[in-house]
């Protein structure tokens, strides 16, 4: 505004500025500095999409609110935490209230109060185990949450015999990357550190993964050394389906198995249902009062829509002809919602019994099977892929790329 020679200009700035300079100094707060105004928000890394988004929340000078987060340490470093607790702490000494859904173990030390849940998850979840000052965290040694904060883990390395092919990129220039060369190994795990922003889903995801997905180099000059892989496999967090039809069974192909199952019951032979009308989205199978959803929406004028679970097939999703049709006691309805452990304990099918487990080893076990996609977490949706690609048949060399596993 200094340099503003006219008055009229001047005075149009000073009633600017300030405005702008309100709105950035969040984003600066927040190590978001090297963002360029038009950049892209598609290409932005988890962890710079949730400051981004923090950051506009922040700039409204606002008391009396409380800010509820759902894990906003992604992709952040030790000195952008602290930049971040710095941020939180004088919105809390403004009149505001934090409360935040973490795994970080520096963002929980910083926090003035914590509640465990637990004690493990689903539905053996839904408790709390414990809630109090961290001081008081000494006197409760068997909670999570004490082996975080007061005790060391050790992992060693794991060991790999397998042969080593060197595969990368020359010259990639997408976003920030200063027109480097990377080479990577097959037959081992690298991990692609460095702060939040320095480029590493750019590397992985914008150049690596698109320049094999469009068969030509994408963001760099060349690929090298791909052809060695039989498939390349982008396992990130982003969301399923927008609409709650896609559920954990279907998306991992286990409606099919478990349809089939019900299909050779007596009951089913005997009414003449094929395997198709198990699915929730047939017109033999599905509700017809709520289509298969499990939910009825009520649209709000003013107001986003409202959805309650249908009070006709009381959310099994199905009619009442195809729920007579049991299997060891059960409906198709009833066992959609099963979680994935106790599915495991319930079917005799050896395929079936396969596919449970390996969805039990990546760590959502927990999960009912008629679990709607959208509604599952960033680390759930990723670990659902991962188990999908290991459920299909895996071809010979497969390359997984990761972001924050």
């Amino acid at each position: 505004a200094n340099q503003i020679k006219s008055v009229a200009e001047r005075k149009i700035a000073l009633a600017i500025i300030p405005g702008i300079e309100r709105k950035i100094t969040p984003i600066l707060d927040l190590g978001l500095g090297y963002l360029s105004m038009n950049r892209s928000v598609k290409s932005l890394s988890g962890g710079e999409h949730q400051r981004i988004s923090l950051a506009g929340q922040f700039s409204a000078d606002l008391y009396g609110v409380t800010y509820v987060l759902d894990e906003p340490t992604i992709g952040l470093d030790t000195k952008q935490i602290e930049a971040l607790m710095k941020l939180l702490n004088g919105l809390v000494q403004k009149g505001n209230t934090i409360v935040a859904v973490e795994h970080d173990r520096q963002f929980i030390a910083s926090a003035d109060y914590i509640i465990e849940m637990g004690p493990k998850a689903g539905k053996a979840g839904g408790e709390v185990i414990f809630q109090g000052k961290k001081s008081e965290l000494s006197q409760h040694p068997e909670t999570l949450t004490y082996e975080l904060l007061m005790k060391q883990e050790h992992l060693k390395p794991a060991v790999f015999d397998s042969v080593r092919i060197p595969f990368g990129v020359s010259g990639a220039f997408q976003n920030n990357l200063k027109n480097i060369d990377v080479s990577f190994n097959s037959g081992q795990i690298t991990a692609v550190t460095g702060v939040s922003g320095s480029g590493k889903s750019s590397l992985i995801r914008d150049v690596l993964f698109e320049s094999h997905q469009k068969h030509r180099p994408v963001g760099c000059s060349s690929v090298f050394g791909m052809e060695q892989f039989d498939e390349v496999l982008l396992i990130d967090q982003k969301p399923f389906t927008g609409n709650s039809l896609s559920t954990v069974a279907s998306y991992t192909n286990m409606l099919s198995s478990i349809s089939n199952e019900f299909a050779k019951t007596a009951v089913a032979k005997k009414a003449g249902f094929k395997k198709g009308d198990f699915s929730y989205q047939s017109k033999k199978g599905k509700c017809g009062a709520c289509n298969g959803y499990g939910k009825q929406k009520t649209s709000l004028d003013f107001m986003g829509d409202v959805w309650t679970e249908c009070d006709v097939c009381h959310g099994q999703r199905y009619n009442a002809e195809i729920e007579t049709c049991k299997l060891n006691e059960k409906s198709i309805g009833e066992v959609l919602k099963m979680t994935v452990n106790e599915a495991s304990d319930f079917f005799e099918s050896q395929d079936l019994i396969n596919d449970l487990r390996i969805l039990n080893d990546v760590g959502v076990g927990h999960l009912q099977l008629g679990h709607s996609g959208n509604l599952l977490s960033g680390g759930e949706a990723q670990r659902l892929k991962l188990a999908n690609a290991m459920m299909s048949k895996m071809k010979e060399k497969s390359l997984f790329l990761f972001d924050e596993p």
